[in-house]
């Protein structure tokens, strides 16, 4: 059977961690709309995976009630994002960055101070999930009857085949082809030249005086 594997994206940790930064006294989840800010609501945050190593480091940014212990906040809050990703994830949380974006005044209820932060439980206890293994629902196949095999009676043999006799090729009679003549044309013996002698032409001119 192959292993069966899985794969988080970042989006899936930054929920986390969001989750994580929400519930800590002190840190408040704003609107982005109402606080007249750009982006995503607060908290936010973003998260970076090297999946080669398991390893995320996150940053982290919140809104925090006024007057609580900032400083405190934060550890708190870095602290609860660390844990809880890696509780959830099996992830190892190298580096949480915390950002305080914005403040926003806490009524007499909501004012946070250390003692209060002290006590939050920064840890998560995973909800057990039953996992419905789908090789329990594999049905039985059974085989369909088999069916009895019809058996095949072979033709006989026809009649024996008649032997099939040739008729020898006849003799082809040889003949020669007689050698031709070849006949050397007789030239007539050429006549030979005869010489032309040649007579100087002097005209006579009279001397004028």
């Amino acid at each position: 059977m192959a292993e069966l594997t899985y794969q988080l994206s970042e989006r899936t940790v930054e929920h986390i961690a969001e989750a994580a930064a929400r519930k800590v006294p002190g840190s408040i989840a704003l609107d982005a709309k109402l606080a007249g800010l750009a982006g995503r609501s607060l908290p936010r945050s973003t998260a970076y995976l090297n999946r080669r190593a398991g390893t995320v480091t996150i940053d982290a940014d919140i809104a925090a009630s006024y007057p609580a212990p900032i400083a405190a906040v934060t550890d708190v809050v870095r602290e609860a994002i660390r844990r809880q990703v890696s509780t959830l994830t099996g992830l190892e949380v190298t580096r949480v960055n915390i950002k305080v974006a914005n403040a926003k005044l806490a009524g007499g209820r909501e004012r946070v101070d250390a003692t209060r932060l002290d006590s939050h439980p920064i840890d998560i206890a995973p909800t057990p999930v039953r996992v419905r293994s789908s090789s329990t629902n594999v049905a039985r196949v059974s085989a369909p009857p088999q069916r009895p095999v019809r058996s095949v009676q072979a033709p006989e043999p026809g009649p024996d085949l008649a032997p099939i006799g040739y008729i020898p090729a006849e003799v082809i009679e040889t003949f020669s082809v007689p050698k031709p003549t070849v006949i050397v044309p007789q030239l007539p013996t050429p006549t030979p030249l005869r010489p032309i002698t040649l007579q100087p032409v002097v005209n006579a001119h009279a001397r004028l005086s």
